[in-house]
């Protein structure tokens, strides 16, 4: 990233930067029925005790990374970054009946799971740990939209289905051999 609007542009997902570009901001939100996906990170707080924050930050911008590609190129848009946890949405900006949008989020959370698996077999020839991820899924109606201030805000959904599919991915930690609810 070398000038300020290549930087720029990487705070929005293309598909969120071509719908304002499209049809506006409008603070109001849109609501949708969509695909929500939660993922985080099993024994972050261990992890954080025992590396120095160089380590830390190279870790979660290569975790992020990992993330990120999956769930754009399963359909999905990344909604909120929230330490190691990650917000995912499918079917919006633009609409998608339900049946697409909830396949596309398990298909993704399936490969998230060997892609996590491989960057793991990776970070521990660097001498990182680890990682184990659970997921939590869910489907319902959000409201869409760009979340904040005229200053500064981020384009993401909030509703019931979002809580739940964050309550389901707390689950995974409860639940032996599932890391997928």
């Amino acid at each position: 990233l070398h000038d300020s609007r290549e930087l720029l542009s990487c705070t929005l997902s293309p598909a969120v930067r071509q719908s304002l570009i499209e049809k506006g901001l409008d603070f109001r939100g849109i609501t949708h029925d969509v695909s929500i996906l939660f993922v985080d990170i099993r024994d972050f707080t261990r992890i954080t005790e025992t590396y120095n924050t160089e380590q830390l930050v190279f870790f979660l911008n290569d975790y992020y990374t990992t993330i990120a590609n999956q769930v754009h190129s399963g359909g999905g848009i990344i909604g909120k970054y929230a330490g190691d946890s990650i917000l995912a949405y499918f079917g919006a900006p633009e609409p998608k009946p339900a049946s697409e949008s909830s396949t596309e989020a398990l298909l993704t959370a399936l490969a998230l799971q060997d892609a996590i698996e491989e960057l793991s077999q990776r970070w521990t020839l660097l001498g990182l740990p680890r990682i184990r991820i659970g997921i939590g899924i869910s489907l319902g109606p959000v409201v869409a939209g760009p979340i904040g201030s005229a200053l500064q805000f981020e384009y993401t959904v909030i509703g019931d289905a979002v809580n739940l599919a964050s309550r389901l991915q707390d689950l995974t930690r409860n639940v032996q051999g599932y890391s997928i609810i």
